[in-house]
């Protein structure tokens, strides 16, 4: 941005290289240049401008970074320098964009890594995305399982809790037939018959007791090899 826009004046920008020619050109330290501070009214206030000055020196540092979504990303495995785009038979058929290491040619350590085609940095960065994507998805899939299945074995556990006071209820039930027969308060033949129906009772809610808690441990193993492979 201009000096003059903050009220100073830089002189001899320029100067006549050929009086002859009247030929005119920029000042690159042929001459001497004088700085003049406060030489005329600022349009800008001098802290405004000081800020825009270096709001425009940071972008132009890091202007390069945002040339090329790549660019300042591929950082090379064998020396650590950044990869950069090169443009090879440019302005023919055969133009192509290739990156290789910053370090390729430098003078004291040349980097021996070969060059790479713009096609395999693409195809690098979809099978990375692509792989972390799955990675992902794999997860919260393992995480869904884990809560289906703790659901489940909650479910589970209250059917077994039931199954098992039902179980509790039968035997205190065959107990006091047993009590009876003992006392001779009932008849051979009642006992028998009331037995077998309860011991055919008993014998159905250990049956099912026992399924339950199979289907508990089951669940339970599937947590755990949910926690231990979570990308499965």
């Amino acid at each position: 941005m201009d000096e003059s826009l903050k009220g100073d004046a830089l002189l001899q920008k320029t100067y006549t290289a050929d009086f002859l020619t009247k030929t005119i050109k920029p000042n690159n330290g042929q001459i001497a240049q004088y700085y003049v501070h406060a030489n005329h009214e600022a349009i800008i206030a001098p802290d405004v401008w000081e800020l825009v000055q270096a709001k425009l020196a940071y972008h132009a540092k890091d202007a390069t970074s945002y040339k090329h979504p790549f660019c300042g990303r591929v950082i090379c495995g064998q020396c650590g320098s950044a990869y950069g785009c090169k443009v090879w038979h440019s302005g023919t058929k055969y133009q192509k964009h290739i990156w290789r290491c910053c370090a390729k040619y430098e003078k004291n350590t040349r980097c021996k890594t070969a060059h790479v085609s713009e096609e395999d940095i693409q195809g690098a960065f979809t099978q990375a995305v692509t792989s972390r994507y799955a990675t992902t998805k794999g997860v919260q899939s393992s995480l869904d399982l884990i809560e289906k299945k703790l659901l489940a074995i909650d479910e589970l556990k209250t059917r077994r809790q039931k199954s098992q006071v039902n179980l509790e209820q039968v035997q205190s039930r065959l107990s006091q037939l047993i009590t009876l027969a003992t006392h001779h308060a009932i008849s051979a033949g009642e006992y028998d018959q009331q037995y077998y129906q309860l011991e055919s009772e008993r014998a159905e809610q250990e049956q099912r007791y026992q399924e339950l808690s199979a289907e508990i441990a089951w669940a339970k193993e599937k947590i755990a090899a949910a926690k231990t492979s979570p990308t499965t």
